[in-house]
């Protein structure tokens, strides 16, 4: 019978990355990390990828309107 998926909150998503990333700092392998915090290695895998993604590009550095955005030539 397939695992039933969860939801986490995002206080639970918080407190489960924190315990991940000190892991994973150790040098522990996601896989474990995962089994040992008893959260499926998928949505583990994805919130780190997430979290990479936001550290690489923030959102507060998007403008909202397109006039502040910077001109961009392609072709010459």
């Amino acid at each position: 019978m397939p695992r039933r998926r969860r939801r986490y909150s995002d206080s639970e998503k918080t407190v489960i990355l924190a315990k991940a990333d000190e892991q994973f700092q150790r040098g522990d392998e996601l896989e474990n990390i995962a089994q040992n915090l008893d959260v499926p290695f998928s949505v583990l895998r994805e919130w780190f990828r997430e979290q990479t993604i936001n550290i690489l590009f923030p959102k507060a550095g998007i403008p909202s309107d397109e006039s502040q955005m910077p001109s961009v030539t392609l072709f010459r």
